[in-house]
């Protein structure tokens, strides 16, 4: 399936019946000659790969990339916190697809003017948005970055322009992760120095922002980059305490609904969704007292990232 995503991220594509006709090849070949079993599953995978990327480009990433050179005064729903800059700050929103004459909603990364009061994930911003997409800068690729991070167009506000922030009467759970995750952040303001702060945000939600390029620097040369990207390191930490804590029944009954916290707390990122995928795993096959394989764990993580997102296969 991997292989199949990657092959069509290169632009070869077929069509859906010839998909649908090399699909039903290989199961009955597969049923017919028993000892061709493995080639034609591996056969099969490929062609979904194909045929999956083919349709999840045709009918979500192209509408969407469509968009490019289109202004439209529409409301948008905010999903983080933003990234303050001088005289901007840029955000993830969600955008309501009917606003853009699309069948699905999309989200997307936003620049938008300063606002008196600090925006919050779940509310609403109003405006006149305009989509681009950023091209080649500096040598650095963008717009391919930008896709294997799910944004396949990118909105913008003039500077000038006036938003209108509204907050909702009810903040959907979804994005309480998030704001518990601000609360940290603000609890390690009061007690910590710049640096211990910055260390801090890295290690518990992932925020490397205000890290500096030497301490970047030192950990790269002491091998320990890792520390401070949200990866399985963490999750492990995150499981190993709840087991540790209540044992490895409640434990574990716990550790689900935490890993769906976790992830909604740090946001989409290939490395976060391979260790909780694989790590979910890990707990399940203590309820059903099974044995779970790292490596079937690591393959399940990559298909789900995939059909999730085929373009991460380039990040």
């Amino acid at each position: 399936f991997a292989v199949g995503c990657g092959i069509a991220l290169f632009g070869v594509s077929i069509p859906l019946a010839a998909a649908v006709l090399m699909l039903a090849a290989s199961i009955i070949i597969g049923r017919l000659v028993s000892p061709t079993i493995p080639v034609c599953v591996l056969l099969a995978g490929l062609t979904c790969g194909l045929a999956y990327t083919d349709a999840y480009h045709r009918y979500i990433t192209d509408p969407v990339s469509g968009l490019e050179g289109l202004s439209q005064h529409m409301t948008v729903t905010a999903a983080d916190y933003a990234v303050q800059y001088e005289d901007s700050q840029r955000l993830e929103v969600r955008v309501d697809g009917s606003d853009v004459g699309l069948k699905t909603g999309f989200r997307t990364l936003a620049y938008l003017p300063l606002t008196e009061e600090e925006i919050k994930p779940g509310d609403t911003i109003t405006g006149k948005f305009e989509f681009y997409i950023s091209g080649l800068r500096e040598g650095f690729d963008r717009e391919s970055y930008y896709r294997s991070q799910g944004y396949f167009v990118l909105a913008s506000v003039n500077k000038n322009a006036e938003i209108t922030v509204t907050q909702p009467e009810y903040r959907p759970l979804s994005y309480y992760p998030k704001l518990f995750a601000q609360k940290l952040r603000d609890v390690f303001a009061q007690y910590g120095t710049e640096r211990q702060i910055s260390f801090w945000n890295a290690l518990a939600t992932g925020d490397r922002s205000d890290l500096t390029t030497a301490d970047r620097d030192h950990l790269r040369k002491a091998g320990l980059s890792h520390v401070i990207a949200l990866s399985g390191m963490h999750v492990g930490f995150l499981i190993s305490l709840l087991l540790l804590v209540f044992g490895r029944k409640l434990g574990t009954a716990l550790g689900i609904p935490a890993l769906l916290a976790f992830y909604l707390m740090v946001g989409w990122s290939p490395s976060v969704v391979r260790a909780c995928v694989m790590y979910g795993i890990l707990l399940l096959s203590f309820w059903v007292r099974r044995q779970s394989d790292s490596m079937n764990s690591l393959f399940a993580a990559l298909l789900l990232i995939l059909v999730i997102l085929p373009d991460s296969l380039t990040s």
